[in-house]
């Protein structure tokens, strides 16, 4: 018998959630209590996934971007800096 699947649609709201907060991939993963490698494993497999990472990822930037806009400091999520 197959373990019961990790990706439930609670878990996926506190990840995206996580991101949407600023936080790196890595550590949402680690809030939604589940391993960077499952993480990556989802974001391959699921398309839906994937598009609900990249908007939430979008969201975040436009939260935290008058945070850090005007300095040489980088996003949260991408790492690339606010002007450049």
């Amino acid at each position: 018998m197959a373990a019961p699947t990790k990706r439930t649609t609670p878990r996926i709201k506190k990840l995206l959630d996580a991101v949407r907060l600023g936080q790196p991939y890595m550590r949402a993963a680690q809030v939604a209590g589940i391993d960077y490698e499952t993480f990556r494993r989802w974001r391959s497999e699921s398309r839906s996934f994937a598009e609900s990472l990249e908007a939430a990822t979008a969201e975040g930037e436009l939260l935290w971007r008058p945070c850090w806009a005007g300095s040489n400091a980088a996003s949260p999520t991408t790492g690339r800096a606010a002007n450049g």
